[in-house]
């Protein structure tokens, strides 16, 4: 579970935005935004791994 919470710490900071150009006048720009709230029901039996995959 240790290991889950050090990769997915470590991936939120390779979260970036890219750009690129479409042409001499156009340039096209990919940007992240978070969902929001996410919710799930957790089973009884491993509820510490099943929030850290969220």
């Amino acid at each position: 579970t240790v290991d889950h919470f050090r990769y997915f710490g470590g991936a939120i900071r390779s979260e970036a935005g890219e750009s690129s150009d479409l042409d001499a006048t156009r340039v096209s720009m990919e940007v992240h935004e978070p969902l929001g709230v996410v919710a799930q029901i957790i089973p009884w039996n491993f509820p510490i791994l099943m929030a850290a995959w969220k």
